[in-house]
C-alpha cells in the first residue's frame, strides 16, 4: 500500500483497500505506534523523526528507570538538527 508514496498519499491508500477502516480507526492505530499523525500526513518527515526520538526515548527511559544520556549532545543535535530534550 506504502509503495514509494507520500504518507499523505497512501494513508487515504489505506482507508479505501481495507473495509470497515474509517480515518479515525486508522489514526488510533498509527498514534498506537507512537506516531505523530499529523506529521505524518502532512509529509513533515523532520517533524516525524524529531518527535518520534523523543517519545521512544521517554519510552525507554520508563522501562529502564533513568535517564537516556546525550539527547542534547552535538552528534544527537547535528543528526536530528534539534535536541532530543524535552
Amino acid at each position: 500500500s506504502i509503495g514509494g508514496y507520500a504518507p499523505s498519499e497512501y494513508i487515504k491508500n489505506i482507508t479505501d483497500k481495507v473495509s470497515g477502516l474509517d480515518d479515525s480507526e486508522l489514526r488510533s492505530r498509527i498514534e498506537s505506534h507512537f506516531i505523530d499523525y499529523g506529521y505524518l500526513a502532512a509529509n513533515d518527515f523532520d517533524s516525524y523523526f524529531v518527535d518520534r526520538a523523543k517519545k521512544l526515548l521517554k519510552l525507554i527511559e520508563k522501562a529502564m528507570g533513568k535517564s537516556v544520556a546525550d539527547k542534547d549532545a552535538e552528534l544527537t543535535v547535528q543528526q536530528f538538527g534539534v535536541s532530543l530534550v524535552d
